[in-house]
């Protein structure tokens, strides 16, 4: 139609715009902890919210400059981030040990299908409740 064009982009997110206001509202998360998911979710691979190359042999020191953190906030951060279900850590036996951390896609998607079972997996953790409540 007139006035309106095709948006040519190929990498977007998704981004569940109730999460972080009510999140902060509640007190939850902090404008850091908004700061870091909101870089995850860029980061977050197309289909799968995959957060290559952050994994559980990610040192601190790595994620401090990631993520532009103190180094002495690093664990702190991360292990509530983990706890509240904002993304998960997994690692799979297949050619060889993979390790892999998953962006919660209820927080935000990369991708044009959802995979349903990326979402069963997230669907007890605590964000996921708060958010959907």
């Amino acid at each position: 139609p007139s006035g309106k064009s095709v948006n040519n982009m190929t990498n977007f997110t998704k981004l569940n715009c109730d999460v972080f206001p009510k999140l902060k509202m509640m007190g939850v998360l902090t404008m850091e902890e908004i700061g870091i998911i909101s870089y995850m979710c860029s980061i977050a691979e197309f289909n799968t919210n995959s957060l290559k190359p952050l994994n559980n042999e990610t040192n601190l020191q790595e994620l401090a400059g990631t993520f532009d953190i103190g180094k002495n906030r690093v664990k702190r951060v991360f292990d509530k981030l983990f706890d509240l279900g904002v993304y998960a850590q997994f690692k799979i036996a297949s050619n060889g040990t993979k390790e892999y951390w998953i962006l919660n896609p209820n927080i935000s998607w990369k991708g044009k299908l959802m995979n349903d079972t990326i979402f069963l997996h997230f669907k007890d953790c605590l964000i996921t409740k708060l958010i959907e409540s």
